[in-house]
């Protein structure tokens, strides 16, 4: 892990991810170019964008089920071929049920399948995980500094039905990377997450609460095993003890209880075994259907859902509501550029902070969800071009300093075999405010005539999150100074 070929796949992610998701990324000039095209209403427009998303959340948590049994590689492959297919097909029709088929349903299921690479990251890196997954999926933002201004021309150039034949083309490039998404000899067959330690340059381990764990088991067994009335030889807790221990099996942690409460004062018994009892579930490691009972499960899923909402639906509108406010076209789609490049900038900027560990992820979170309300709420109120252009930064940069974290909170929740499903359940939750979005796009546009409620709204949304993920950070911050307590009784 963290090799020079898990470089190279991460390199392949991007790749994969800047051709496969072009037209999603594109999504404000194909909007607009249907309205127009076909004479639609917004709200009508809106629906094979929509259900483009929709189906794409749909089939997340499937391609994550077929990964146990089927290569990724493979899977991936195929969705590379099913993805510009369905684009290039809709050069024979002009109607909107014929958009709907196969740019929404076909398009979207495809798409779902793209979101395996978490998947590959998380088998091929330990150490570097932020940083190698914000190199994967900054192959979005650099479609979406590509493609845009390049679909604009296409369709002004050929119009919708030739524009989304080229745009076929374009994304069959995909093809090449998903070769490289298989699985390096000798892979780790678990997750190391941040709770089990994360190896180092000189083969070491970062001390972690699974550490300081094992230093406890160690201390209590070498008590346990030094009375005089056990004759038993002590083992060493492994990596293989502590998924064990995740699986169900608590044995070792109500040996080790009871071997430091018959050895240490009832004050410091007490203490001891209320804080094992009270973070338990964040010493183990995670398994289906568990992490169903953890806080933190939903947390990660609504935020999620947050983020590919509010990054989607800024990415169909902005043209539209941009030359709404007298700005040129080529300048609004200007725009989309502006946003890529805050987020590849972001993914990669803040993953290395993260994984540095100078900052917690959930304080990350709450930062960042409360620069993109603030983002919003300029937006709804922007008059002149330049406060567009600063909200496009803001908004980009908070985009993907949060969506690249998401996968990694999910890796370190829960093992291997599970990340899959699991990323797939968090990405299904989507669905639900997908299929509101056409109607809140009409009702704002078509029947307010303006989109500056609908920021109004997000922008509050966000706010309420950034609150809930500081309350996150604080408790994680209690947690820690309750662990640093018991090292003190202990020791």
């Amino acid at each position: 892990m963290d090799s020079a070929k898990s470089w190279v796949v991460a390199a392949a992610c991007c790749w994969v991810n800047a051709f496969s998701y072009a037209v999603f990324r594109s999504t404000a000039v194909l909007f607009v170019n249907i309205v127009q095209s076909l004479g639609t209403t917004r709200e009508e427009a809106s629906w094979p964008i929509s259900l483009m998303g929709i189906f794409y959340c749909l089939s997340a948590p499937v391609a994550g089920n077929l990964a146990k049994h089927v290569a990724i590689w493979k899977l991936t492959l195929c969705a590379s071929l099913v993805a510009p297919l369905s684009l290039a097909v809709c050069f024979f029709g002009n109607s909107m049920p014929f958009l709907v088929v196969f740019l929404g349903i076909l398009h979207g299921t495809s798409l779902g399948f793209f979101s395996l690479f978490n998947t590959v990251i998380g088998q091929h890196f330990s150490r570097y995980r932020a940083i190698a997954s914000g190199i994967a999926s900054s192959g979005y933002t650099i479609g979406g500094l590509i493609f845009p201004p390049l679909f604009q021309v296409l369709f002004d150039e050929y119009g919708l039905r030739g524009g989304l034949l080229l745009c076929g083309a374009i994304a069959s490039h995909a093809l090449g990377g998903a070769l490289f998404y298989r699985l390096p000899p000798g892979a780790n067959e678990y997750f190391p997450s941040t709770m089990n330690g994360t190896s180092t340059k000189n083969g070491g381990t970062r001390k972690t609460k699974a550490d300081n764990f094992r230093r406890d088991i160690s201390c209590a067994e070498e008590i346990e095993h030094s009375r005089p009335d056990d004759n038993s030889g002590s083992e060493e807790m492994d990596d293989e003890d502590i998924q064990q221990n995740s699986r169900g099996s608590r044995y070792s942690l109500n040996k080790t209880i009871q071997a430091l409460s018959d050895n240490i004062s009832s004050e410091k018994s007490n203490i001891l075994v209320s804080w094992f009892r009270r973070n338990e579930r964040d010493i183990f490691k995670i398994t289906l259907p568990s992490f169903f009972r953890l806080p933190m499960f939903y947390m990660i899923a609504l935020s999620y859902t947050q983020i590919v909402f509010n990054m989607s639906t800024y990415l169909t509108v902005i043209v539209d509501f941009a030359t709404d406010r007298d700005v040129s076209k080529w300048d609004a789609v200007l725009l989309l550029a502006i946003y890529g490049v805050a987020d590849v900038a972001s993914r990669f900027g803040s993953g290395w902070i993260s994984d540095k560990k100078y900052i917690k992820r959930s304080a990350v979170m709450s930062v960042h969800f409360f620069l993109w309300s603030a983002s919003y709420f300029m937006l709804a109120s922007a008059k002149h071009y330049p406060f567009h252009v600063v909200s496009a930064i803001t908004a980009g940069w908070s985009n993907g300093a949060t969506s690249m974290l998401v996968p990694v909170l999910v890796m370190e929740l829960v093992d291997v075999q599970q990340f899959s499903f699991c990323f797939g359940l968090v990405t299904l939750i989507i669905v639900l405010p997908f299929c509101l979005r056409p109607v809140m796009i009409g009702f704002f546009r078509d029947t307010l005539g303006d989109y500056q409620g609908m920021f109004i709204l997000l922008g509050a949304c966000l706010s309420l999150s950034s609150f809930v993920w500081m309350w996150v950070f604080v408790r994680e911050r209690r947690q820690e100074q309750d662990l640093q307590k018991i090292n003190k009784v202990i020791a």
